[in-house]
């Protein structure tokens, strides 16, 4: 991993790269009059490192003094193939020209490259494209009443219709003019449980550490059109498989039942056009 060496004659007021004299094969000028022309040599015919003004035999070996060199801690940028410039950090770098992963610290060159890891590796939301470190937070996220984009739950409802004009997706209850009306539940001090240590929904006997997290329950897709009973009545998604039954209160139930391929719906074309094409027209809504 040994740098190009140069060197400089008083005499002659003159820098010279001496591995580019000494190779006969070579020929490219080995002799500046300035060192910025040396610079620029090194530049165009080695490897060089600006901030160590070193040059090396190959590519391989710049990238071993970056990884190693402690100067270059933090600063070399794998997808880059470079070091960050300025004050800039690694953090801030990998999101404003890279595409991290939001479940993990892997980071990717392509936002395709993100996605497919997302859905191979974590719990994904095919709605938002999002991945969740594991199925607890990606339950949450189901159950919560908006994503990132500012888009409610309530904006999706009311365009689905529109949008899966086949009914692939959407079910009878999503057509009807008549729906019923949300369920409004507050759970207060009394739902707490001092044998489990947890406040429980009398709906599901669910358990939350919080109180506000047991309100939050009660407030999801889960229970928000719940009867007496606790069944939630309107689901107004279902599974595009006429052979399968399923139905859901949430359309990134929906498709996370689908992009798992359980019931074998996604090897149809057609479903898979129609979810994509879902999908696209979604993230065109306006907040």
């Amino acid at each position: 991993m040994a740098p190009v060496q140069w060197e400089y004659d008083s005499s002659d007021d003159e820098y010279t790269c001496i591995e580019c004299n000494h190779d006969r094969d070579n020929y490219s000028p080995s002799r500046f009059d300035h060192k910025e022309d040396l610079v620029d040599h090194f530049e165009r015919a080695h490897w060089y490192c600006h901030p160590c003004e070193r040059a090396f035999r190959t590519e391989h070996a710049r990238q071993s003094h970056w990884e190693r060199a402690s100067k270059h801690a933090g600063r070399y940028c794998t997808l880059c193939n470079d070091l960050i410039a300025g004050d800039e950090t690694m953090a801030k770098h990998e999101r404003r020209r890279h595409w991290p992963c939001r479940a993990c610290t892997a980071v990717f060159a392509t936002s395709e490259g993100r996605d497919n890891h997302g859905r191979q590796q974590h719990q994904w939301c095919a709605v938002h494209k999002r991945a969740f470190i594991n199925e607890d937070n990606y339950k949450a996220h189901l159950e919560a009443g908006t994503c990132s984009s500012g888009i409610t739950r309530a904006a999706v409802h009311q365009a689905m219709p529109s949008i899966d004009h086949k009914r692939f997706f959407t079910t009878d209850a999503a057509t009807s003019q008549e729906t019923i009306s949300p369920a409004r539940r507050v759970a207060t001090v009394d739902s707490h449980d001092s044998a489990r240590n947890l406040f429980v929904c009398a709906l599901c006997n669910s358990g939350f550490k919080t109180l506000p997290g047991l309100n939050a329950h009660l407030s999801s897709p889960r229970h928000t059109f719940a009867g007496a009973n606790g069944s939630t009545s309107e689901r107004r998604y279902k599974c595009p498989k006429t052979t399968c039954d399923k139905r859901f209160a949430t359309l990134s139930g929906a498709v996370q039942h689908a992009e798992n391929g359980t019931c074998g719906v996604t090897v149809a074309d057609e479903v898979n056009r129609a979810l994509n094409s879902i999908l696209r027209q979604l993230g065109q809504l306006k907040v």
